[in-house]
């Protein structure tokens, strides 16, 4: 792969993804992210902070972020074709699943296919009431 310099907005955003496809146990609080990102580099702290402020704030993602969730981070699953894909996030309630798609660029329908996708095969699966969200950070 051709290297990009590590301000490069394609760089930086699969950064932001990956971190978050990575954060299986979310910060509760400003506090707790601040813990959870002090290792990375400054100029990515603040692309950072403001994600997980967005996620935080989201009154309706709360029960997908609890700290006591069942989450499953960065799964494969196999389709009949034994195509592998990866939700970033997949969250097993009592009464649903939800699968959570990160995208740090602009809407595009192909993001609303792939998620769709992820939730067919879930439903293939067994799983009942399978929604999902895609989270532009």
């Amino acid at each position: 792969s051709v290297s990009m310099p590590a301000d490069d907005p394609r760089t930086k955003g699969t950064f932001i993804h990956d971190f978050l496809a990575k954060t299986t146990i979310f910060p509760n609080s400003m506090d707790e992210v601040e813990n959870l990102i002090s290792e990375v580099d400054e100029d990515r702290k603040g692309r950072l902070r403001t994600a997980f402020r967005t996620i935080l704030k989201e009154e309706s993602l709360q029960p997908f972020f609890a700290p006591d969730a069942n989450v499953r981070n960065e799964i494969n699953i196999l389709d009949q074709n034994g195509e592998q894909h990866r939700p970033d996030r997949i969250v097993f309630l009592e009464d649903k699943v939800m699968v959570i798609d990160y995208k740090t660029g602009q809407p595009h329908p192909q993001y609303e296919q792939q998620v769709e996708t992820y939730c067919a095969l879930l439903r293939e699966m067994g799983y009942r009431n399978v929604d999902s969200r895609i989270l532009y950070v």
